[in-house]
């Protein structure tokens, strides 16, 4: 089975740091935010093996693009595949925010 290449984008790290942050302040417990993490580590993980299984973020907007997206509990992950079998992820949102509005930034 073809195996892709994870590339993160220098915002991703921090991404998730806030967003366990937030998760932390507004009182979750730690075994839900443990489970987040391990969710977000699975989703990375699939997409090493089916990086196509995201949607399509053009599917949502009038706008011609290659990201996709996956919906991980209550955030989104964006990440686009590159040539020579890498996936790049880029940022990691919560799904109530704009992050349709963000991307038109990329």
């Amino acid at each position: 089975m073809k195996k892709y290449t994870l590339k993160y984008s220098k915002e991703f790290p921090n991404d998730l740091e806030k967003i366990v942050s937030s998760k932390r302040e507004w009182g979750f417990y730690e075994e839900t935010i443990e489970r987040f993490k391990g969710e977000i580590r699975s989703c990375l993980e699939a997409l090493q093996t089916i990086p196509d299984s995201g949607s399509n973020v053009s599917s949502l907007i009038d706008k011609n693009t290659d990201l996709k997206y996956f919906v991980v509990d209550d955030c989104v992950l964006v990440y686009r595949i590159l040539k020579d079998d890498i996936v790049h992820v880029l940022s990691l949102w919560f799904t109530r925010s704009n992050w349709l509005h963000m991307i038109f930034d990329w």
